[in-house]
């Protein structure tokens, strides 16, 4: 399954995307977002991620973002999810607070 059909799947209209600049770079992030949208999902990206991130850059991030329902880091950024403010994947609905890990 793509990611736009995971997250179509998952009830998910809005997506946070948070990486590093230089993996902003790639053609990964280009492919994940045009997955996504083709899947009628809403994307933001934040790539002003650094390794072990304070808890200032994931509060910008997501007031950038306004209410994403979703969080995908890509690789450099896996210290993001695990930050005391959000949970590896998903956010909960309503005005960015942190929310509910889409684990199950």
């Amino acid at each position: 399954m793509r990611a736009g059909e995971a997250a179509a799947a998952a009830g998910w209209r809005r997506v946070l995307i948070v990486t590093d600049p230089d993996l902003a770079r790639l053609p990964l992030l280009a492919r994940l977002q045009g997955s996504l949208q083709a899947s009628g999902i809403e994307t933001n990206l934040f790539a002003g991620v650094s390794a072990d991130p304070p808890i200032a850059m994931v509060q910008a991030a997501l007031a950038e973002a306004g209410a994403p329902e979703a969080l995908v880091s890509l690789a450099a950024c896996t210290g993001f999810a695990r930050s005391p403010m959000t949970r590896p994947t998903r956010v909960s609905k309503g005005a960015g607070s942190p929310g509910a890990d889409a684990r199950g």
